[in-house]
């Protein structure tokens, strides 16, 4: 008896917890603006040059300079700042609601992008990759 009364308290406690950090707004996912998130990526890569920005669901995107693709997104409360090159990128899967990047990192395999059309961002990444293998 006494110890489903300590497990029933658990599970108070937890959900007790879990209300106040909703609550509190900390259950939430960040979400960067452009300038937030090119401040992050300039913290990682200090003197970086970006071509062009791109929106992916919460995840923003920059075309780099020397055909590289840094993409800045939220973990939590903390932002993630991932660079890739052609060869870093194994493959890109037009996805329902967004795009899947699968990369060579095994730490972090694969990246899922949100679009309305997944094969526009596939495009997009691909026209910035080879820009950089053309010139």
């Amino acid at each position: 008896m006494m110890l489903v009364f300590y497990f029933l308290f658990v599970v108070v406690a937890i959900g007790g917890i879990a209300l106040l950090l909703n609550r509190l707004g900390q259950g939430q996912e960040a979400a960067y603006t452009e300038e937030e998130a090119l401040r992050h990526l300039q913290t990682t890569e200090p003197g970086v040059v970006v071509r062009e920005i791109r929106t992916a669901g919460h995840a923003r995107l920059f075309a780099l300079e020397g055909g590289r693709l840094a993409i800045v997104r939220p973990m939590g409360r903390f932002p993630l700042v991932k660079i890739l090159a052609r060869e870093d990128i194994e493959a890109m899967d037009a996805i329902p609601g967004g795009l899947r990047l699968r990369t060579t990192d095994f730490a972090d395999p694969s990246v899922r992008l949100q679009a309305e059309d997944g094969t526009v961002l596939r495009d997009w990444i691909e026209r910035h990759l080879e820009l950089a293998e053309n010139s």
